[in-house]
């Protein structure tokens, strides 16, 4: 009855792992370096889109799965944890398989080692990151056409993180103020000393309302550059908070408009 019982638990816990192991998209495997056998976990064969009975089901045969263009790559990384002796190993690449998809994967190692430095055995993991990997890549993409519509547009951004009480500035910002971009961004009251008085009371009276009310602001201002080639901005202000309503950062854009202020002056 007691060896029943442990059955039972056990195919409990193999069916838990098996569920949760699909939850997550993540297989596991093992590979005995003296036999060559390699243990794939059900999640394993559905990340490669293969049934079970998928043969052969080796290193090479995994590699089969690999994109092309990154073959080489994880072949040559895997095979320098073992040179190596590493101890663990993980690698991000992208898998092609047979319908077509492409997916990006995450892969974990640990491999165990006798005392001449042969490998004994090597277990670990392979998690599908596609969300992840293709979230960052948009994010890599906005931010390159961020950058792009700054340089046509004479636009910066700045962001002030109330939390942690960090400034950032891109160097857009540095160039039209004549900051050295060495140094950190210019915060109060530093950076009153780069706007004409006038200018600087309307565009401090601004973010003041925004950062009490959330009022986001679009404030024209005269920047007083220490070179002595002042500059007209626009500055635009915007306010992020918490779920309690209490301020967590202020962010916006610089926009520089001399030119068109010079033009007007001409007319």
């Amino acid at each position: 009855a007691q060896l029943s019982d442990a059955k039972s638990q056990l195919e409990v816990a193999n069916q838990d792992l098996e569920y949760a192991e699909q939850l997550a998209k993540v297989g596991s495997w093992r590979l005995d370096h003296h036999t060559g056998s390699l243990y794939w976990s059900k999640e394993m064969f559905r990340l490669v889109g293969k049934d079970q009975d998928f043969d052969p089901m080796t290193v090479e045969g995994y590699l089969s799965f690999v994109h092309k263009d990154d073959r080489a790559a994880v072949d040559q990384a895997w095979a320098s944890s073992i040179e190596e002796q590493s101890p663990s190993y993980s690698h991000i690449h992208r898998l092609h398989l047979e319908d077509g998809t492409i997916k990006y994967v995450e892969a974990f190692a640990e491999t165990e080692f006798d005392e001449d430095g042969s490998p004994l055995l090597s277990h670990g993991s392979l998690q599908d990151i596609t969300e992840r990997a293709e979230l960052e890549n948009q994010v890599k993409r906005a931010l390159q056409l961020l950058r792009t519509a700054q340089d046509i547009s004479w636009m910066g951004h700045w962001e002030w993180d109330i939390v942690r009480d960090r400034h950032t500035w891109s160097p857009e910002i540095y160039e039209m103020y004549g900051r050295d971009p060495k140094l950190p961004p210019a915060v109060y009251p530093e950076v009153k000393e780069y706007f004409a008085e006038e200018s600087w009371a309307k565009l401090n009276a601004a973010v003041e309302q925004c950062l009490a009310k959330g009022t986001p602001y679009k404030c024209e201002a005269e920047v007083i550059r220490p070179d002595g080639k002042n500059r007209w901005i626009i500055a635009y202000g915007y306010r992020q908070s918490d779920v309690m309503g209490n301020p967590t950062r202020l962010f916006g854009f610089v926009r520089d408009v001399t030119i068109s202020k010079e033009l007007q002056a001409d007319y």
